[in-house]
């Protein structure tokens, strides 16, 4: 497995969730033809099972395996979000950390 690969599935559980354009943004983006190359290795992960998809949404959604969240949940638009804001975040700066709570209970709601 390539570094590459480990990233992904880092991201993976980092997130919860991914569409294949999030991952195409973070980890293919400097390639000549990176949503070829994206959906080459995002099949291979999901043939080896270390992912799994929602292929009923396009683009797909990727979750790690196994999934944290149901792939019809109505809490993974939430989870995109954050990937959403975590790539914007990129435009200017890298952060030096960045940590999504597992647990809103933390913040008594």
């Amino acid at each position: 497995m390539r570094k590459r690969d480990k990233n992904i599935l880092a991201d993976l559980d980092r997130f919860r969730c991914m569409t294949r354009n999030d991952i195409n943004d973070l980890h293919f983006s400097g390639l000549k033809n990176p949503v070829t190359c994206c959906n080459t290795v995002m099949k291979r992960l999901r043939r080896d099972r270390h992912i799994e998809v929602n292929a009923a949404q396009q683009p797909y959604i990727y979750f790690p395996s196994p999934a944290p969240i149901k792939k019809d949940s109505a809490k993974f638009p939430h989870f995109l979000n954050i990937v959403e804001f975590y790539k914007s975040l990129l435009n200017f700066q890298e952060p030096d950390a960045f940590v999504i709570l597992k647990h809103a209970h933390l913040f008594g709601t």
